[in-house]
């Protein structure tokens, strides 16, 4: 379990990077990213169920002002 687990993190975190990458974002929105980046990469290897639960809220909050109506 904790593999597939892993496996979505990564997707999540290589997504990110790649909106990253594509390089259209403001200085602002590139911080933003990189720190969700981060707090889910802390989170995830503090096995805290809390610290998940936040930083997944984090990022998907981000998913849903970029790309949700």
């Amino acid at each position: 379990m904790r593999t597939d687990v892993d496996k979505k993190l990564k997707a999540v975190t290589s997504f990110l990077q790649g909106v990253l990458a594509r390089g259209d974002l403001e200085t602002g929105q590139r911080k933003t990213i990189l720190r969700a980046i981060q707090k889910l990469r802390k989170a995830a290897r503090s096995n805290d169920p809390a610290k998940m639960r936040a930083a997944v809220a984090n990022v998907a909050s981000i998913f849903l002002a970029m790309y949700g109506e």
